[in-house]
């Protein structure tokens, strides 16, 4: 009887199912949202920024996303709006105003200069998330905003992808879950300040289309009750820097009292003639 080599067998898996790099997951997780499944997905997540956009004002706008086909800032006041992308831009049908080509950990940006940024499922997929969050707070202005868009592992979508991550080296399927709490504790290591958190896409991830619009009644209630179940959150922050007040030593403090007690009066002139006669 053959034994099974279950060692070969392991390493097989771990290199089928091993991360890929961003470069490589791009072209196919645009390929995704250009599916039933993952365009409703797309659909539902610019309804939420689009009533964002419009109250965060400024000269800077730069977009960040998992997807080479996807335009997110439509709705934006800004007109200077910059794309930055892992790779060049291969699809001819996506025309942006401006695009660079970057690491997202390592943005090519001058520091305090940019006051919106738009996270599209970046630190899902990002090797580095803590890192790329942090670049953000580095580049944006004091009270600049940053839109961060993630799939939410408390979800119908993210159940099915901790059985499908199992199975399939799908790009969609291998990501990294970031919970919410977890953002938020990296907002307080960053200084940056929750603003409003948003929550949708509430169906399973179907690929029938007939079947996505039959469950539409659950996207319904989950935005009438406002349940944090959606598959994707939409989070909204601003960078928090306060002004700096200068200390004073606690001499200062009581230097202008003490300057008006030392300071000498004019004498009157009746005295003055009287001390000049004492000097005769």
């Amino acid at each position: 009887m053959r034994r099974i080599n279950f060692q070969g067998l392991k390493d097989w898996l771990r290199g089928e199912m091993a991360d890929r790099p961003l470069s490589e997951s791009i072209p196919q997780l645009s390929d995704w949202f250009a599916q039933p499944c993952g365009q409703l997905l797309l659909e539902n997540e610019q309804a939420v920024i689009n009533e964002l956009l419009p109250s965060l004002f400024g000269y800077h706008l730069l977009q960040m996303s998992m997807s080479e086909t996807v335009e997110l800032s439509q709705a934006s006041p800004i007109h200077h709006r910059i794309s930055l992308m892992t790779r060049p831009n291969t699809n001819q049908s996506v025309q942006k105003k401006c695009c660079l080509v970057s690491d997202f950990d390592q943005l090519p940006i001058e520091s305090d200069s940019v006051d919106v940024v738009v996270l599209h499922h970046v630190l899902d997929f990002s090797p580095n998330p803590h890192q790329v969050l942090k670049e953000v707070n580095r580049i944006l202005i004091p009270r600049g905003h940053v839109i961060i868009i993630g799939f939410n592992p408390f979800s119908l979508f993210g159940l099915w992808k901790a059985f499908a991550s199992l199975f399939t080296n799908n790009p969609h399927w291998r990501y990294s879950s970031i919970a919410k709490r977890r953002l938020f504790d990296w907002f307080k290591l960053l200084d940056l300040e929750k603003a409003k958190v948003t929550h949708t896409f509430f169906r399973p991830p179907c690929t029938s289309a007939i079947l996505l619009r039959r469950l539409s009644f659950l996207e319904t209630a989950g935005k009438k009750l406002n349940m944090p179940f959606g598959g994707a959150y939409v989070v909204l922050a601003r960078k928090d820097v306060g002004a700096i007040i200068p200390i004073k030593a606690p001499w200062e403090k009581h230097g202008k009292r003490l300057m008006g007690m030392a300071t000498a009066r004019p004498t009157s002139p009746r005295s003055y003639l009287k001390n000049k006669d004492d000097l005769h």
